[in-house]
């Protein structure tokens, strides 16, 4: 629980870092965040459940935007196991990606 309990710490650090690469660091690269729709305690936390909700968009919201096609898709009907909860959801994501890779490679 020692993580839990340098959450505050640990999402600085993450902000220092992510400030220092600058826009688009991941540049053009197709990209994807499926987040949780679904606040959900996280047992450690001081914060409330709508509170690391909160946080947590604002980060899954700055990892899509590290790219110039990055995309952030909210998976309303889930909390954290996505791939169970919303099976459906992550096979059309990952399907777009695979339709976009091949339009980019036809002549």
């Amino acid at each position: 629980m020692a993580e839990m309990a340098a959450i505050d710490l640990s999402m600085a650090q993450v902000a220092a870092g992510r400030a220092a690469l600058g826009a688009y660091p991941l540049r053009d690269l197709p990209l994807r965040v499926v987040m949780k729709g679904r606040a959900e305690a996280v047992a450690g936390l001081a914060l409330s459940p709508d509170e690391q909700q909160r946080r947590w968009a604002g980060l899954q919201t700055d990892l899509a935007g590290q790219s110039t096609q990055g995309q952030l898709i909210v998976a309303e009907e889930s909390g954290h196991y996505i791939p169970y909860q919303q099976p459906g959801l992550v096979q059309m994501v990952i399907r777009d990606l695979l339709a976009q890779d091949e339009a980019e490679r036809e002549p």
